[in-house]
């Protein structure tokens, strides 16, 4: 029997033991996760900070182009001459005011130029759409000439393998 108490003490102690290390190792375990949870706060909380800086920085930045291009609009509006309803006179790239009258008299004459000309003749008018259809009629025979020059030369291959063909 004293072998056997013997056994079963030391049986005990191992089992002691083991539940000691279990104990500890378990213990470990948990500090392990607890520390890693701690780090999980703590990125999920430098993440949110990041994240909000992000946004103002975003928001500011949007702000600032938005500002850009209602100053863009306003420059564009100011140099084409006008304003929603009101409109200035545009001063053109020169910068001078007759530059820009220049430029709209020969494009086309004011009411007033109209009524200081001399009225046109018919026959006046006639010569001046005939002119302007004549490079009309150039340009149109341009491609009827190489459409012709071109069927002609197709008709001349063929007569040569015709005559190749029976000789």
């Amino acid at each position: 029997m004293a072998v056997a108490n013997g056994i079963t003490i030391e049986e005990e102690a191992m089992k002691e033991r083991e539940d000691e290390i279990l104990g500890n190792g378990q213990m470990m375990i948990d500090d392990i996760l607890q520390k890693w949870e701690e780090k999980q706060k703590d990125h999920e909380e430098a993440i949110a900070k990041q994240k909000a800086k992000d946004e103002e920085r975003l928001q500011k930045e949007r702000e600032q182009a938005r500002i850009r291009q209602e100053e863009e609009r306003k420059e564009v509006e100011r140099k084409s001459g006008g304003r929603r309803g009101k409109k200035k006179k545009s001063r053109g790239r020169r910068g001078s005011k007759k530059g820009g009258q220049k430029k709209r008299q020969e494009e086309k004459p004011s009411k007033r130029q109209q009524k200081k000309q001399p009225k046109k003749r018919p026959e006046e008018r006639l010569k001046k759409k005939q002119q302007e259809k004549r490079p009309k009629k150039k340009q149109e025979e341009k491609p009827r000439k190489k459409q012709q020059e071109k069927a002609e030369e197709e008709a001349r291959r063929k007569s040569r393998r015709r005559s190749q063909k029976k000789g």
